[in-house]
């Protein structure tokens, strides 16, 4: 049976891609290229999204952003350690 959701391919980049991709030089330029739309009005940048974790010591944040037709999330995550609970696995980091 063909899906009526198409699922798009997401690239997942971890710090060591992204140094491979650009320069700081490169990264100084299009963060301030991104403020300077977002100044304008013509970038979506809302609040981050928290989500408290005290079982876990910590929280997960989320920062979406709409930015020159492309949109991306970035998250920060500060857990101090994990358990298994109802299936699902945390782990632990910082």
């Amino acid at each position: 049976m063909k899906s009526i959701f198409a699922i798009p391919k997401v690239s997942v980049l971890d710090r060591n891609n992204i140094e491979k991709l650009l320069s700081m030089d490169e990264t100084l330029k299009a963060v301030e290229h991104a403020f300077k739309l977002e100044a304008e009005g013509k970038a979506i940048m809302p609040p981050k999204l928290y989500l408290d974790l005290p079982d876990y010591h910590g929280d997960f944040r989320a920062m979406p952003a709409y930015i020159d037709g492309s949109a991306g999330i970035t998250r920060i995550k500060r857990l101090t350690k994990w358990r298994c609970a109802h299936g699902i696995r945390i782990y632990a980091w910082t």
